[in-house]
């Protein structure tokens, strides 16, 4: 989707200068997260035909889940031109949480206490948790352009007590709506959030 960022609105606009709605670049967001969803599927079932060693899929597999967060955060700012120090820290943290993760899940494999069977599905998995950089740092644009209130909206199948809890509430005092990928569904949310200056 080939697009600008108006930072005096804080949208994106098409290569025609209209405003792209919220939603159409959250779901650019989740296609961008299910390719690299996929990606990181094939690096697993690469491993598991011993076509990569260990140590070769764990680089790639890092590389794939460094590029998607920093993308996914960027998007979210705006653009890299809008990163800040403290931005490019979130991502950075966020970045190595996950390579925390993917480390042990590499010592599972080696010592044999991960299911072959899963380990694709399993890889797959580390995509996920890049669409909650994406979300929570519009909830800091929003802010910035006078955002008071938020409303959380459910989009999965079945969503975690707690997303359903909050959602219920509605329209909210934006500092009061919990981060998304912070409740019982963590990286499995689904949940995107509404925004509005006044009631």
């Amino acid at each position: 989707m080939a697009a600008s960022y108006d930072n005096r609105i804080k949208r994106y606009r098409s290569a025609r200068g209209a405003v792209i709605a919220p939603h159409r670049v959250s779901e650019e967001i989740e296609r961008t997260v299910a390719r690299a969803e996929n990606r990181l599927r094939l690096l697993g079932r690469r491993l598991t035909q011993g076509k990569l060693t260990l140590p070769e899929w764990q680089i790639a597999s890092r590389e794939e889940i460094k590029l998607l967060h920093i993308a996914t955060h960027a998007v979210g700012k705006g653009g890299w031109q809008n990163m800040t120090l403290a931005d490019w820290g979130r991502v950075g943290a966020d970045i190595r949480t996950q390579y925390a993760y993917h480390n042990r899940f590499a010592r599972d494999i080696e010592a044999g206490r991960a299911a072959l069977g899963q380990l694709e599905f399993r890889a797959g998995l580390y995509a996920k948790p890049a669409r909650n950089g994406f979300h929570n740092n519009r909830l800091r644009e929003e802010v910035a352009i006078g955002a008071k209130e938020c409303r959380r909206i459910l989009n999965a199948s079945e969503s975690c007590s707690a997303c359903t809890f909050w959602a219920a509430k509605g329209w909210i005092p934006v500092t009061e709506q919990p981060e998304i990928g912070s409740l019982v569904c963590k990286a499995f949310c689904k949940c995107t959030v509404e925004y509005r200056t006044a009631p």
